[in-house]
């Protein structure tokens, strides 16, 4: 438990080096497996609380999302079991409230079209954001819900005269999800 405790702790302190010692010296001795329990739950934990507030879900789901990711790559050496790890647990955070999640994530992608009209971002900075919100997209498995609330904000935003051609144009995440899968002819 001890062990446990510190190692939630550099996770959460995002430490990458110690956390790059500590599996680098539990792989030595084939230990790594050691650490998926308590990863998963750190995941899940932090999920949940992230999922107890009212604002900025979206913004802090994508921020654990990244941090956690980092800490795979540069400290876990991108390893596959940890890997697997962190998206079951993302899975598992974002069947928790599902309509929240829903709700919150058009929401977010609703906003991010808007800013990036008004802004005038580039393309590549606007494809760059839709990718890390599509990174939590495909963990959602009500994507219907999703699709409901994200509908409703489109034909409000149409009905109001307050969309632009791009709006019109812009694919919908699981349209964007879809053209990304590999055939299977």
């Amino acid at each position: 438990v001890q062990g446990e405790s510190g190692f939630n702790l550099l996770l959460k302190e995002n430490d990458i080096s110690y956390l790059r010692r500590f599996y680098n010296l539990l792989d030595r001795v084939d230990k790594v497996d050691y650490i998926k329990g308590s990863f998963k739950f750190f995941v899940k934990s932090k999920g949940a609380e992230i999922l107890s507030k009212d604002e900025n879900v979206i913004d802090e789901l994508l921020k654990l999302r990244q941090d956690l990711r980092r800490i795979l790559i540069e400290s876990f050496n991108n390893n596959e079991s940890l890997s697997h790890v962190l998206n079951y647990g993302f899975e598992d955070i974002m069947s928790l409230k599902v309509n929240k999640v829903a709700e919150q994530l058009s929401k977010y992608f609703d906003l991010q079209l808007k800013q990036a009209i008004k802004t005038n971002q580039q393309e590549q900075e606007v494809e760059r954001q839709f990718d890390e919100v599509m990174g939590l997209f495909k963990y959602l498995q009500a994507k219907d819900i999703f699709e409901e609330f994200y509908t409703r904000r489109l034909v409000k935003r149409l009905l109001l005269g307050t969309s632009t051609c791009l709006l019109y144009t812009s694919p919908s995440p699981r349209d964007r999800q879809k053209s990304r899968m590999p055939s299977s002819a």
